[in-house]
């Protein structure tokens, strides 16, 4: 039965990938991407030596809308064939805040078994380092971008944090930290904690989790660079 691999990618630094997983991807004739320039980068820095224009056949997928015909047509053709399918993230887990998840749909309805493969993921490394619980968490993705809708969000996001004390984790665009860190200090309680995980893997790594009446005293800047921020509350020892 052929394999559909899930394969991760760096969240910026390939030192972090494990030196085995190319053992595991170049065999795979059949890749699906969201930006083929990006997934043919990755590869070579990995260690992939084939030649991707005769060795691989590729699907470069459009992740605000993803063509299910051409999908199912990719995956029905390697089946024919008993070929394994690879999917490849654009940065750290597939299906996690991108399109995989519909192309594992499709892959359970053709029969594949489904393969997840270890590596980064920057919402799991932003939960495990914000001291905040990772027994109750939810991540939204990204939050409204038009201000009001995203006020109201960061309000009920705070409410499940005071009535059940799950810790909530979220992402923007780059562009729009900023923004997003001004509504943030704006809307949520003096009392709330809030985390910051920026560069995750970089060099210039920066984590850190504070009140947000402390945060207010403190001058960030979180322009263009990657980020994923969570709310929650201090966890009670028993």
């Amino acid at each position: 039965m052929p394999r559909l691999y899930l394969i991760p990618s760096d969240l910026g630094n390939p030192d972090c990938m494990d030196p085995r997983l190319v053992e595991t991807i170049t065999p795979i004739e059949y890749l699906i991407v969201e930006r083929l320039r990006t997934a043919r980068r990755f590869l070579r820095k990995i260690g992939d030596k084939r030649n991707f224009d005769e060795e691989v056949r590729w699907l470069e997928l459009d992740k605000h809308n993803p063509n299910v015909k051409h999908i199912r047509k990719t995956l029905q053709e390697a089946k024919s064939t008993s070929q394994d399918v690879g999917v490849l993230s654009e940065a750290g887990n597939p299906c996690i805040a991108d399109p995989g998840s519909v192309i594992v749909s499709i892959a359970y309805e053709l029969n594949f078994e489904i393969e997840p493969l270890v590596g980064p993921s920057s919402i799991l490394l932003a939960l495990t380092g914000s001291g905040l619980s990772g027994q109750q968490f939810s991540f939204h993705g990204y939050l409204p971008v038009e201000q009001a809708s995203r006020n109201k969000r960061i309000r009920a996001m705070e409410q499940s944090v005071n009535a059940y004390g799950a810790t909530q984790l979220f992402m923007e665009t780059p562009y729009r930290n900023m923004a997003l860190w001004k509504s943030l200090l704006n809307q949520l309680n003096p009392s709330t904690l809030l985390h910051v995980s920026c560069d995750l893997t970089l060099d210039t790594q920066w984590i850190k989790t504070k009140k947000v009446s402390d945060w207010k005293s403190e001058s960030v800047d979180l322009h263009k660079r990657p980020c994923i921020f969570a709310i929650g509350r201090k966890m009670r020892m028993k």
